[in-house]
C-alpha cells in the first residue's frame, strides 16, 4: 500500500495527539493542527498537500463544516463529532461519532491508501 498523509485538525488537543499515535505508522503520516486557522495557513505555506482531512465538528471560530467548505474538494473529508444528530451541506465521505471506532478509523485510512475515495 500506498504511504498517506492525513491532517487531523482538532481544538483539543488531546484527541488530536491520541488520533496522531494510534493510527500513525511507516504508511500512514498524521500531520495534527489544533485550530482551523493553522491547517489554513499550513494550506498557503506547503507545498504538498494531505490525502485526507479528519475534522472535528464543534471548534472556536470556524466549525468543522465551515472549514471543510475552505479546503479542496477533491481531498476526501471526514467529520469527527460528538453529536448524534446533525446534518450539513458539505459533503464529507464519512461522519464519526466520538469516541470514534478504531477499526472503522482504520478501514478508512486503508481505502484511502487503495485511492478508494
Amino acid at each position: 500500500m500506498k504511504k498517506i498523509n492525513v491532517w487531523v485538525v482538532d481544538d483539543e488537543e488531546d484527541l488530536g495527539l491520541i488520533f496522531k499515535e494510534s493510527f500513525e505508522s511507516d504508511k500512514i503520516v498524521i500531520s495534527y493542527y489544533k485550530s482551523p486557522e493553522a491547517v489554513l495557513e499550513a494550506l498557503k505555506q506547503n507545498d504538498s498537500i494531505p490525502d485526507a482531512f479528519f475534522l472535528d465538528y464543534r471548534m472556536p471560530g470556524i466549525d468543522g463544516v465551515q472549514l471543510a467548505s475552505q479546503l479542496p474538494s477533491r481531498i476526501p473529508k471526514f467529520l469527527i463529532t460528538g453529536e448524534l444528530e446533525m446534518s450539513c451541506n458539505i459533503p464529507f465521505n464519512d461522519i464519526l461519532i466520538k469516541p470514534y471506532n478504531f477499526n472503522k478509523v482504520l478501514n478508512i485510512l486503508s481505502n484511502i491508501q487503495q485511492n478508494h475515495y
